[in-house]
């Protein structure tokens, strides 16, 4: 018998993959928007090796949810339609989490858009 190494929802305590704000938060809470409430910054001795290990993290969730809406895709009926809605939310959730971290990581190391 393994150990789980999912988080727990910081709500109702489920186990999820998912993180809102930097916080584990199940879909079912996610869904009643009970997502927790965003952290302070951290300070910018707090380390450029953690700000990249979220994105990373970050984008591997969101390479999951991709898979497996490209997976739901592929079903059929009433499980099919329930399995891509549920994999299209993921994917929304992973991507605005992405999107978050990304930013965090992009005011970090100072890189800016080039125009042109």
């Amino acid at each position: 018998m393994q150990a789980s190494s999912m988080a727990r929802c910081v709500t109702c305590a489920a186990e999820t993959e998912l993180y809102v704000n930097g916080s584990p938060l199940c879909i079912a809470c996610s869904d009643k928007n009970e997502a927790p409430t965003r952290k302070p910054p951290q300070s910018s001795d707090a380390g450029l090796s953690e700000t990249n290990a979220a994105l990373n993290a970050a984008r591997d969730a969101y390479k999951r949810a991709l898979q497996a809406q490209a997976e739901a895709s592929h079903l059929k009926g009433p499980e099919g339609m329930t399995a891509l809605f549920d994999a299209n939310h993921q994917l929304e959730l992973a991507a605005a989490k992405y999107q978050e971290v990304l930013r965090e990581f992009i005011a970090r190391t100072g890189m800016r858009r080039r125009s042109g």
